[in-house]
């Protein structure tokens, strides 16, 4: 019978890189570009990344000698590269919510939020 080799792209230390690693990276990259126009996509692409992420560092993690490093720096790029999404989204989902109501303080004819607004 014959014996079928699954470990792909392994070195020559037979050390193989992390499963997703690229995917991490191209998400983590493409949550930041979309940042520019699709926040609320960004920012879900950007969630999701930083799960994967996780995932792979726990694999790597309870096994470093089976996967490359340069597979794991991929994954810490792509993770590094959500949180700085996230981070942005954040900052703009809360200047965002402060300017309605800074609006609405300011024009009295749409004070419907007048008894919510602690200024």
């Amino acid at each position: 019978m014959e014996r079928i080799d699954n470990n792909y792209n392994q070195n020559d230390q037979g050390q193989m890189p992390l499963p997703n690693a690229n995917l991490i990276l191209s998400m983590g990259v493409l949550s930041l570009v979309l940042l520019l126009c699709f926040q609320t996509v960004a920012a879900v692409i950007a969630i999701i990344t930083f799960i994967l992420a996780y995932k792979e560092t726990q694999a790597y993690q309870s096994n470093p000698g089976v996967y490359t490093a340069k597979s794991f720096q991929q994954v810490n790029s792509g993770k590094l590269c959500a949180i700085v999404t996230l981070a942005i989204s954040i900052i703009i989902a809360v200047a965002a919510a402060l300017g309605i109501l800074h609006f609405f303080h300011h024009f009295p004819h749409f004070d419907i939020f007048h008894d919510y607004i602690w200024w």
